[in-house]
């Protein structure tokens, strides 16, 4: 009975491999895409962050797409951490952690009145990963020129002056860092 049970599991999953013109499994190439697997927050971030997905390397980037507020030093900062993951070998894993992070950061910061709580949750987070990546010599230190006269050149230098700016903005300090 159970030798009649496995042969007609191979029998099926054979007819089943061969109708749907699947083939014997191999190893992973470097070349095509793979849909992701989306763990979202809600609806709307599901179908936003599958657009543009795949694991190729060349489109794994940081995509907040526009913002409503004039939010110009954030999106000097994700320009900068674009160049920089240009510049690097990270595994599109990695950018698109980094890139749902910022997605956070800019529905916090556009919000009328901005979110500066979640702001610095996730700022704060962002500026570790950064620093992490970083430390482990796969994200490129580059350095830029600075936005504002005195301001940051580096995306370590715009990631921490940013993330005290929000975290000082949520506590209420408005003598904290310059935006």
């Amino acid at each position: 009975m159970i030798c009649n049970g496995r042969i007609a599991f191979a029998v099926a999953s054979a007819v089943f491999t061969a109708a749907c013109g699947l083939s014997a499994p191999t190893a992973p190439s470097s070349v095509g895409t793979v849909a992701p697997t989306v763990l979202a927050l809600d609806d709307d971030a599901a179908s936003s962050e599958l657009s543009g997905w795949s694991t190729n390397a060349a489109s794994c980037v940081v995509d907040v797409g526009t913002t409503t507020h004039p939010l110009p030093a954030f999106h000097v900062y994700v320009n900068w951490l674009n160049a920089s993951i240009d510049a690097s070998n990270l595994q599109c894993g990695q950018v698109n952690s980094l890139d749902r992070k910022m997605k956070l950061l800019a529905k916090a910061l556009d919000a009328n009145p901005p979110a500066f709580e979640t702001a610095c949750g996730v700022s704060t987070a962002v500026a570790r990963e950064i620093d992490a990546l970083m430390n482990a010599g796969q994200l490129a230190e580059l350095t830029f020129p600075a936005p504002v006269p005195g301001g940051p050149t580096t995306l370590e230098q715009i990631a921490e002056e940013l993330n005290a700016t929000w975290c000082a903005a949520a506590r209420g300090d408005l003598t904290g860092p310059r935006s």
